[in-house]
């Protein structure tokens, strides 16, 4: 889809581009150059230019900004456009002091004064009456392009488009909270382009779900319309970790990623990278994992074992578990999306590359440097939290690049 979407827009724009060179029109932006796609990966979620990205991941943001080029350009004998992917250095730090922030010296923490309140009391007032007399509440939450966004774009003067914190903004934790006290069912519908929490509501009993909705554009509602009514199943996953909190995130100037992102984090997240909730169930079997010098390919079984049709996206991790080099925790090697009506099930295979088991040292130099790694196949990724949340355990074995293996 990514790649579909980028042919579109490449297309259109070089449509565009013929049209104003016959009038002598070659101003800026009316060219055929496009800023795009930004490939940063999304380091520390007060960032508020995360939603221009493709999440915190590498390996998904390389399978994600390849797809968008290769749409943007065509693949004939002449380029469509040219894309020119950003931003390659000492990015998605703060917005306000982008331009003369020395990335290799931390700064003092950032002033975090609160957002201005979003929602006013009397719009409240009539919120709670509503909900007194329904019988679902559907709380649309979160943020907008005047809280978040790119330095000078965002409205959010006191953070220049950054978030100070993951709370809800102004009023609108109290207003949720007084909709929670109604005692009806409430579902919230998140809209944002990064992580948020709600300050421990996410566990109160007559909140039901949440839905993730980012910033869905002019036909979003509609879509998440056939989610609500259950037209369609849901099957999204998480491209970046929903923390808890701040707390243990080192400072936003400071670029060190530890304890940032799925790969890094030591602390349990309130909803972690990979994870996301379909309307059926799902069981996994048959892993299989086979080497052959420092390739492997993994194959498993997958099974709708629930009473609704879904999509799924079945998901490979690799964690390394020898070399000094390696991050802490597994990281994305391969994801499949896979259709699976009632009690259907697939047979799923992934091939990994010599390169999915390289690590990198402080030079940069890119190298495999053990011969000991955990594969984990599973529709999350592999800790105690998505397990608890999905109510699937990943599958797991461990493979040594200097043999073959097969497994459960």
């Amino acid at each position: 889809m990514i790649n579909e979407i980028a042919d579109v827009i490449g297309t259109e724009g070089r449509a565009k581009y013929n049209e104003f060179t016959k009038h002598e029109d070659r101003d800026i932006y009316k060219g055929l150059t496009f800023w795009s796609p930004n490939v940063n990966i999304f380091r520390d979620p007060r960032w508020g230019r995360g939603h221009e990205t493709y999440g915190e991941d590498p390996f998904l943001t390389s399978k994600f900004g390849v797809a968008f080029i290769k749409g943007l350009q065509g693949q004939a004998k002449y380029l469509k456009l040219a894309a020119t992917a950003k931003h390659f250095a000492v990015h998605s730090g703060p917005e306000g002091l982008r331009h003369g922030f020395d990335a290799a010296e931390p700064l003092a923490k950032a002033d975090e004064r609160e957002s201005e309140a979003v929602i006013a009391a009397e719009h409240e007032s009539e919120a709670v009456i509503a909900a007194e007399h329904s019988d679902v509440i559907v709380a649309v939450l979160g943020l907008d392009s005047t809280i978040e966004g790119e330095e000078g774009d965002a409205g959010n003067s006191q953070g220049a488009g950054d978030k100070p914190n993951l709370s809800l903004p102004g009023r609108q934790r109290q207003l949720l909270e007084r909709l929670l006290a109604v005692g009806k069912p409430v579902v919230v519908l998140l809209a944002s382009g990064s992580s948020l929490q709600l300050d421990g509501l996410e566990n109160h009993p007559n909140l039901r779900a949440i839905m993730q909705i980012w910033y869905p554009g002019a036909r979003g509602g509609l879509a998440v319309a056939d989610v609500l009514f259950g037209a369609v199943s849901p099957s999204g996953k998480l491209p970046v970790t929903f923390y808890k909190n701040t707390d243990n995130l080192p400072a936003f100037e400071d670029y060190n990623m530890a304890g940032r992102t799925y790969r890094y984090m030591a602390d349990e997240a309130l909803y972690p990278f990979g994870y996301g909730l379909t309307y059926s169930s799902v069981a996994l079997s048959d892993l299989q994992v086979k080497s052959y010098e420092d390739t492997a390919t993994v194959t498993a079984t997958i099974q709708n074992i629930g009473n609704f049709d879904t999509d799924e996206v079945v998901q490979v991790y690799v964690k390394d578990l020898e070399s000094e080099f390696a991050v802490p925790n597994a990281q994305l090697k391969g994801f499949k999306r896979v259709y699976l009506g009632k009690g259907a099930k697939q047979t799923i295979t992934f091939d990994l590359r010599p390169q999915y088991f390289e690590v990198f040292d402080a030079q940069g130099r890119n190298f495999i440097d053990s011969d000991r790694f955990e594969i984990s196949v599973g529709v999350s990724q592999p800790d105690a939290r998505s397990s608890a949340l999905t109510g699937v355990q990943p599958l797991q074995t461990e493979l040594s690049l200097a043999g073959s293996q097969t497994t459960h």
